[in-house]
């Protein structure tokens, strides 16, 4: 997901995006990534698939 993908969904709902919005959206975003990740790694997940795809999406705070 681009910077340009983010302004066009909130774009395509007649939002707009004040000053840091973007900066603060894309932080989010590195978060949840860092913990699906953090989720493989302890579930001994090697190469995620769309069959394992449950481990990194896990339930909150199973891992992390």
């Amino acid at each position: 997901m681009t910077k340009q993908d983010i302004k066009q969904i909130f774009k395509n709902e007649k939002v707009q995006l004040g000053a840091g919005a973007l900066e603060v959206i894309e932080d989010e975003l590195r978060r949840k990534v860092r913990t699906m990740a953090a989720r493989c790694t302890l579930g001994n997940v090697k190469r995620l698939t769309p069959e394992l795809i449950w481990i990194a999406l896990g339930k909150p705070n199973q891992f992390v």
